[in-house]
């Protein structure tokens, strides 16, 4: 990987359907050039799926984050049984028996159950957890039976091309894209991808940064997010952790990854810092996919098609 091929991994994180040429425009390159390189990264295993979800203002639900040190005799075990649950999304094994788990709840009641099944399935000593924010309080608005069948064919997929949903589907493009675009402007459906930057080569770290209590967090954040652009994937705050940011660092060696490290550590923002190489991370299928599939195969009363 190189700084171009970061930059197409953010876009994509932030938006899987960005177009060929829509990504050309930001990375300066040309569309050819932009499809060979997330070609790629696709066939390398750095791009897991292209990824399309409903938002929590479509389906309610909130994400949780549970990390902690393993003391499992064999950690990548421990997060496959984590994985048996229909909550858990991801689980990351780190150096140092560390595994990160992020869970996909129904409502915030499901957290203390899920919480602790993962910290004893995890053998997890010392964990942090937390709600990721944002966390979305508004009123819902339910998907139609065509919006979820649309959702459905994109799930696995979110770069598919309008048009082959439509067949698929069985229905015109137009009332496809029109039905899709609709969603997007209400803000329903979120697309993103599934990654590991593990099969890079290069360096992939996730540093926990404890904000100190006189410091606004959410400024600290914003001002990580402007000076390592070059180097963050993306960042989380949490609402039940006033203190931590967590950020998910990318760099070509080991010494790149110290200089940030020490860069960080000169800023005199934070209590302390801590640093974890994952070297293996887990997706699955949680209970949103599921409902999205069953939903685009039952007539639904939220709304007239």
């Amino acid at each position: 990987m190189d700084a171009v091929d970061f930059l197409l991994l953010k876009k994509l994180t932030a938006n899987s359907r960005a177009t060929f040429r829509e990504l050309a425009v930001e990375t300066g390159l040309s569309a050819s050039s932009v499809h060979k390189r997330v070609r790629v990264m696709t066939d390398l295993g750095i791009i897991r799926r292209f990824t399309a979800s409903p938002t929590p203002k479509a389906v309610p639900h909130v994400c949780v984050c549970v990390c902690g040190t393993s003391e499992a005799a064999v950690p990548e075990e421990a997060a496959e049984r984590i994985g048996a649950s229909p909550l858990t999304f991801r689980a990351m094994v780190a150096s140092g028996n560390y595994l990160c788990v992020k869970g996909i709840l129904r409502d915030i009641s499901e957290m203390s159950r899920y919480v602790g099944f993962v910290i004893r399935e995890g053998s997890m000593k010392n964990p942090i957890y937390g709600l990721m924010d944002p966390v979305y309080t508004g009123p819902a608005a339910p998907l139609s039976r065509i919006d979820y069948r649309i959702l459905a064919s994109l799930q696995y997929d979110s770069r598919k091309d309008i048009a082959d949903v439509a067949i698929e589907l069985g229905i015109s493009a137009q009332t496809a894209r029109r039905r899709l675009g609709q969603m997007e402007k209400s803000g329903l459906v979120n697309y993103s991808i599934n990654y590991d930057l593990t099969p890079s080569g290069d360096i992939f770290a996730k540093m926990s940064l404890f904000v100190k209590s006189k410091l606004d967090r959410d400024a600290v954040a914003s001002q990580m997010l402007e000076r390592y652009s070059d180097h963050v994937l993306y960042l989380t705050t949490y609402g039940t952790i006033s203190s931590l940011i967590t950020i998910f660092i990318w760099t070509k060696t080991m010494a790149s990854l110290r200089d940030l490290q020490d860069s960080l550590y000169s800023e005199d923002l934070f209590e302390k810092l801590v640093l974890d190489t994952p070297y293996k991370i887990y997706y699955f299928d949680t209970w949103l996919e599921a409902h999205v599939s069953a939903r685009a195969v039952q007539p639904s009363p939220a709304r007239s098609q």
